[in-house]
C-alpha cells in the first residue's frame, strides 16, 4: 500500500499569531483504510480426492469388464465355424448396438468432472489422463484434456503417459503436433521429451519422412539409452524405426536373412532372388 506523507508547514510570525505558540494544537491523526483479507478457498482434501478417484476407477473396470463379457457373448457362437450372410449382418448389428452403451463415453465425463474440483493436484492430472486414455470420440472434452494437462500439470513426470498416447488418438495433427512441441520443449523430465518426441516422430512418419527421420536420429542422439515405460530403449525402437524408414519400402532390395521352413530347412530370402516370394510371418500374442 502506497503511504502519501503530505506535511503541512506554516510560517507565521508568533509575535502576530499568539495562539499558535500559546496553545500548540493536537495534530490528528489521518484515517487509514484497513485492508480487508481476501478469503482463501479451503486446500483440497488429498486423501478424499484419492478416494473418490480410485472409487471411480472401479467402477469403471466392473463396466468395461461388463461391457467385454457381453461382447464376449456375442462372439462365442462362432468361435469355431464361421457366420452366414445372415448371422455376419445380424452379429454387426448387434455389436454396433453394444458399442453404443461403451461405458467410456459414460465415464469420461465423470474423470472430467473430478480433475476440476482440484486443478493443481495429482488426481487432476491423472482424472485428466484418464479423459485422454479412454479414446472417446468427443473431441471437444479431449482437448480441454489435454490443455488442462498442458497448463496445470507440465511440470509432472506423469505427463509422459500424454506424450505416449497423444499420437494415437483422433485429435487433429496439427493439435496434436503441437501439443508434442510443447511437450518436447518445456518439459523439465527427459521421459517426457523422449516420449513426445517418439509420438511426434511416428505422427509425421504419415506425411513428411525426412523430418521423421530426424527426430529418430535426435532420439539415438539424446535419449539412446532411456528405458521407455513398455520395455526397451529409446535408442533401439529409434534405430528399428530409421531400418524400417531406410531398408523395408516398397521397391528397395529386401535385406537378406536365414529362416527355416515348415520342415524345419534353413533358406535364406537370398536363394529366391529374381523369383516372386511371398513371406508370411505370424504369431500369438
Amino acid at each position: 500500500m502506497r503511504r502519501s506523507i503530505h506535511v503541512l508547514v506554516a510560517l507565521a510570525a508568533l509575535g502576530t499569531h499568539p495562539s499558535l505558540w500559546a496553545r500548540p494544537q493536537t495534530p490528528t491523526a489521518t484515517p487509514t483504510a484497513t485492508p480487508t483479507a481476501t478469503p482463501t478457498a479451503p486446500a483440497p482434501d488429498e486423501a478424499a480426492l484419492q478416494a473418490e478417484l480410485a472409487a471411480l476407477d472401479e467402477e469403471f473396470e466392473a463396466a468395461q469388464r461388463a461391457f467385454y463379457d457381453k461382447l464376449g457373448e456375442l462372439y462365442a457362437p462362432f468361435e469355431n465355424t464361421d457366420p452366414s450372410e445372415e448371422e455376419s449382418a445380424e452379429l454387426e448389428r448387434k455389436v454396433k448396438e453394444l458399442y453404443a452403451q461403451d461405458p467410456s463415453k459414460s465415464f469420461a465425463p465423470r474423470f472430467a468432472a473430478l480433475a476440476k474440483k482440484a486443478p493443481a493436484t495429482l488426481v487432476s492430472a491423472t482424472a485428466w489422463l484418464r479423459v485422454v486414455n479412454l479414446r472417446i470420440d468427443d473431441e471437444a472434452l479431449v482437448k480441454d484434456a489435454v490443455s488442462a494437462l498442458l497448463a496445470g500439470h507440465l511440470e509432472r513426470a506423469e505427463l509422459s503417459e500424454l506424450a505416449s498416447t497423444l499420437g494415437y488418438t483422433q485429435l487433429p495433427q496439427e493439435f496434436v503436433r503441437s501439443a508434442l512441441d510443447t511437450l518436447r520443449a518445456k518439459s523439465p523430465h527427459p521421459s517426457v521429451r523422449a516420449a513426445a518426441t517418439l509420438s511426434l516422430a511416428h505422427v509425421l512418419v504419415r506425411s513428411d519422412v525426412a523430418q521423421a527421420k530426424e527426430l529418430y536420429r535426435e532420439l539415438i542422439a539424446k535419449f539412446a539409452a532411456l528405458e521407455a515405460s513398455w520395455g526397451g530403449s529409446y535408442g533401439d525402437v529409434a534405430t528399428r524405426a530409421l531400418f524400417e524408414l531406410e531398408r523395408l519400402q516398397i521397391g528397395m532390395l529386401a535385406p537378406d536373412f536365414e529362416a527355416s521352413d515348415e520342415n524345419d530347412v534353413k533358406f535364406k530370402v537370398s536363394d529366391y532372388r529374381g523369383k516372386v516370394v511371398v513371406l508370411d510371418f505370424w504369431g500369438f500374442w
